[in-house]
């Protein structure tokens, strides 16, 4: 079972001296096994070639991944969940 109390949600801005890859491998390494792939301002393209980057390693850890508001990457990268937020697409279709 994953205790969600505490996961890493992204935001490659914060990262300064690292790629965000690294930043994500490291706090992986400290026991996070869920992470959330919130980038919202990048390309479909890039969103896509990042989460198939992010969800080779929550695979390696044995962590989920989930990705913000994307069904269509979600389902591409075969994540664990997508996280919808307000005024989104809805749940039942989403499912």
């Amino acid at each position: 079972m994953i205790d969600f109390h505490l996961y890493l949600i992204t935001d490659r801005k914060q990262v300064r001296r690292s790629s965000l890859a690294e930043v994500i491998e490291a706090a992986l390494k400290s026991g996070i096994k869920a992470v959330q792939l919130r980038e919202k301002d990048l390309s479909g393209r890039v969103l896509y070639e990042t989460a198939v980057e992010i969800r080779k390693l929550t695979t390696l850890y044995g962590a989920r991944l989930f990705i913000n508001d994307r069904t269509d990457i979600a389902l591409a990268v075969d994540a664990d969940g997508v996280h919808l937020g307000g005024g989104r697409i809805p749940v039942c279709r989403a499912r």
